[in-house]
């Protein structure tokens, strides 16, 4: 399975409120040990001009979250671990 549908599957599930869609979306917007990050081309997210997984990904996030647009990874995983029990979805442009 490409980046690109999972990358829209963990949206959807985000969306509903489920934890795996999150937490999938959390370890893709943390740059990794190679620096390496894939394109989703035309699936990006709304406000992202690269089409960047890592960069669609952190979007979705602060969406979903209904926080600013520059937060960085630690500070999502850092809301996350705060909300987790209480967090019921959301739309995601």
């Amino acid at each position: 399975m490409t980046q690109i549908v999972w990358f829209i599957a963990a949206v959807g599930l985000a969306e509903l409120g489920v934890h795996e869609g999150i937490d999938w979306l959390l370890a893709q917007s943390r740059p990794n040990e190679f620096g390496i990050d894939q394109s989703l081309w035309q699936f990006r997210h709304v406000e992202d001009p690269r089409g960047s997984l890592r960069e669609s990904s952190r979007l979705s996030l602060c969406e979903l979250f209904r926080i600013p647009s520059r937060g960085d990874a630690n500070e999502l995983a850092k809301w996350w671990e705060r909300q987790a029990s209480t967090f019921g979805g959301g739309a995601v442009r």
